[in-house]
């Protein structure tokens, strides 16, 4: 048993001898020992869209120091030195790996530097030679050709780019509908493509990215693509520049990561100037071009006071809506305009883009007769037959009829009119008399009482109703309408234009609260609620846009004493909670 014990211990010591040899033979250095820097590619002639491989093989001598050699890992690579290497090409991308071997008895490593490189113009350049701590590489000659590379099925592509657009020829702003479709044979992992690029042009996105397969080269593609619009802005050739895609995919041959670059053709279009037959006085090219009105209320019937609003909208394919020109309202003696803000809004659209200009204006009768307005025409030019048309609204005639006399606006001795009986109708000579059988009044009573009690539980009913609604406005409005109040008195006083605006926003507060007055302007309803705001309202306008010579009674010293009085009597009227605000105090009804 000892003895067997004894020999295992002699034959491990001997196994640790012989291991320590090997790592010394491993690790000694040849004083005579050669090293090696060799460059290759994969290909000397490329075109410019196309990648090509440059790698550097060295056959280097291994560290004599056994800490040194542990600790020789990647960080302890440094690159070597490649003379103008980056000033004819573009390094996609870099790779390195080290191995050790030994032959002969001589150790040695292995260093690999892999490079992806493309290039930045054609011509002939020279790579190298590489330096590496005093080893030097072989000299590679590059061609790189002009262009792209050819595509067809006996060397099919791993990416390329299809450009394609509507038209070759059109007119200065016509819209072109340009399309890009990125090609790959295997899975894109990241990338980046430009996007259509021109001086003197406006270009717009057209939708989401497109993915989708088709078949090319006789092999199946993923294809991405995109869509884009174009507004050439100067006559003459437009010229799209070439697009450009670098990325990495996964290639399903090789089964491995590669850099890919490629770029498309340059595209060219002719854009001429607008044609000589073309009247306009705002140059239009589109597919089609419409003009539409619409009326809040039908508008051949006014009264002085009244107020309708107009809207028209211009319609329009192939053009955004940017280009289409405003619509400015007539300036006319009986009726005063209000123009609105005008809405503007590009749509996308199968045939390219869709574009609305929607304005709206509101006028108001300021004094009795006939007013036209004027027609409206937009000439533009139809880019799919090649021919001026014109969108046209007719002109429209308005009659407007003074507004009906009030109670307080009747001569003094008719206010107090009274009204006689009619006459008595004599029977003495009839034949006939008109009986009418009486109800028994204990039948009667019990409905009578029915009547009366409901009435009277609805009625206290709505008048707690109405204090609490009258309370709970009063408490909400009150910061507004302390706000309107001052605008309204400061515009009286300025004689500001927009006096009937403050006017009715005041008015809006005090009789309404919640409940808007009808109408965008609302002069005309003043009418209802009080007849000397309405009256004060309509001189104020007839004596700012009615002619010269009209009979106008404004006075701001009876407007503003009017407000006061007012706005006293609802002060009074919130004060004694045993009564009630009316809704519509000093409303009167035709």
């Amino acid at each position: 048993m000892v003895v067997s014990l004894f020999s295992q211990l002699i034959h491990h010591h001997t196994r640790v001898q012989r291991l320590c040899i090997a790592l010394l033979l491993l690790f000694a250095t040849s004083a005579h020992a050669q090293n090696t820097l060799t460059a290759s590619v994969d290909r000397n002639q490329i075109y410019e869209t196309d990648t090509f491989t440059y790698e550097l093989i060295g056959e280097l001598e291994v560290q004599s120091s056994f800490g040194g050699i542990l600790s020789f890992g990647r960080s302890q690579i440094s690159e070597p030195s490649i003379p103008d290497l980056e000033k004819h090409f573009e390094i996609l991308d870099r790779q390195q790996k080290m191995s050790m071997h030994t032959v002969n008895g001589k150790s040695q490593s292995q260093l690999v530097w892999r490079y992806t490189l493309a290039p930045k113009a054609s011509g002939t350049f020279t790579i190298g030679p590489a330096d590496y701590e005093g080893t030097k590489s072989n000299v590679i000659t590059m061609k790189v050709l002009p262009g792209i590379s050819p595509k067809d099925a006996s060397a099919p592509p791993l990416v390329f780019i299809e450009v394609e657009t509507d038209k070759s020829e059109v007119f200065v702003q016509e819209q072109i509908q340009f399309t890009v479709r990125l090609y790959s044979s295997g899975s894109l992992v990241a990338g980046d493509l430009d996007q259509p690029t021109a001086s003197d042009v406006i270009v717009e996105g057209m939708g989401e990215t497109k993915v989708y397969y088709r078949m090319a080269h006789n092999q199946r593609y993923e294809v991405r693509e995109r869509n884009y619009l174009l507004f050439p802005q100067k006559s003459g050739e437009l010229t799209i520049d070439a697009l450009k895609f670098s990325g990495t995919m996964i290639d399903s041959r090789k089964r491995r990561r590669v850099r890919v670059r490629e770029q498309s053709e340059e595209t060219r279009i002719k854009v001429n100037p607008p044609p000589t037959a073309f009247t306009g006085d705002v140059w239009l090219p589109a597919t089609s071009l419409h003009l539409t009105e619409k009326w809040d209320k039908v508008p051949d019937q006014l009264e002085v006071g009244d107020s309708v609003t107009r809207t028209i909208e211009t319609q329009a394919l192939g053009l955004l809506a940017s280009a289409l020109p405003p619509i400015h309202p007539p300036q006319l003696q009986r009726l005063k305009v209000y123009p609105d803000k005008a809405h503007v809004e590009t749509m996308e659209h199968q045939s390219g883009a869709q574009s609305l200009r929607r304005e709206t204006a509101a006028f108001v009768a300021v004094s009795a007769g006939e007013v036209t307005l004027p027609e409206v025409s937009i000439p533009w030019w139809d880019t799919v037959n090649n021919v001026q048309r014109v969108a046209v609204l007719p002109a429209r005639t308005i009659r407007i009829a003074g507004a009906p006399p009030s109670a307080d606006r009747l001569p003094a001795g008719n206010q107090s009119q009274t009204v006689s009986p009619p006459p008595a109708i004599d029977t003495a000579g009839t034949q006939e008399e008109t009986s009418v059988a009486p109800i028994e009044a204990p039948k009667m009573h019990f409905w009578y009482a029915l009547v009366i009690l409901l009435a009277l539980g609805w009625l206290s009913t709505l008048v707690y109703f109405l204090r609490q609604r009258g309370q709970q406005r009063n408490t909400q409005h009150l910061p507004e309408q302390e706000n309107h109040w001052a605008l309204l008195h400061k515009a009286i006083k300025q004689g500001d234009a927009n006096m009937p605006k403050h006017l009715i926003a005041w008015a809006q507060e005090h009789f309404c609260g919640d409940s808007p007055i009808e109408g965008i302007v609302g002069i005309a309803d003043l009418k209802r609620y009080d007849q000397t705001l309405y009256r004060q309202a309509m001189a104020f306008e007839q004596m700012k846009y009615a002619p010269a010579g009209s009979d106008n009674r404004f006075d701001p010293k009876t407007l503003q004493e009017h407000l006061k009085k007012l706005r006293s009597d609802a002060k009074k009227q919130s004060d004694d909670t045993g009564s009630i605000k009316p809704l519509y105090p000093n409303m009167k009804r035709a």
